[in-house]
């Protein structure tokens, strides 16, 4: 008794007999495919009808949507558990503060350094600095910026300006912005009065 194996491909179907034209079977699929690979002249957007092994439209949408779905979510920073007593976690928040708004924009190693240096009471390790500054940040007391020179990359914490709306009050005088455009028309007419004027 024979085993009849049926593949679906772009002629239809075929059947073959196993186990004897298992291997020529594959060698002849794995064939037909790099033969689709090499006439496609582009292989992301060469054919877009699907076939090409996987390199159509529906190959690139596939690859765009397991891409985004198997990224991880964003930590939610509002929600961090500071790890000891809030009272503890908002002086020892105050005195990062301090720290940074001290001493400028700093790095995580840099902040660390620097909060050893300082003598900040509660901070267990840099990785418990680490969580506060997390939880700093859902607080609005912290911001996280990179600055980015040629390849490398640096992340920096900063303090949010305390009053932002009498910095900016006190440094740039009120702009009055135009909302309403004058109609070509009304244009028109004041250049012809102006004209009128000038004639008499």
């Amino acid at each position: 008794m024979a085993v009849v194996i049926l593949l679906l491909d772009g002629s239809g179907l075929r059947g073959f007999k196993a186990p004897a034209f298992a291997k020529t079977l594959e060698r002849s699929e794995r064939l037909r495919r790099r033969r689709s690979i090499e006439k496609t002249p582009t292989m992301w957007f060469g054919s877009l009808r699907g076939g090409g092994g996987g390199y159509g439209a529906t190959g690139i949408v596939k690859n765009v949507l397991v891409r985004y779905f198997s990224r991880e979510r964003a930590v939610n920073v509002r929600k961090i558990n500071p790890k000891v007593p809030m009272q503890e976690a908002n002086s020892i928040a105050q005195s990062l503060y301090d720290v940074i708004k001290q001493h400028g924009p700093l790095t995580v190693p840099n902040t660390w350094i620097q909060a050893k240096d300082s003598g900040i009471n509660g901070l267990q390790s840099k990785t418990h600095m680490k969580i506060m500054l997390k939880w700093m940040r859902g607080r609005k007391m912290l911001k996280l910026f990179c600055n980015q020179v040629g390849n490398s990359k640096k992340f920096l914490h900063c303090t949010l300006p305390e009053d932002p709306q009498t910095e900016q009050s006190n440094s740039q005088p009120e702009i009055k912005l135009q909302t309403r455009k004058s109609s070509s028309k009304k244009k028109k007419r004041l250049s012809k009065k102006t004209a009128g004027k000038g004639k008499k």
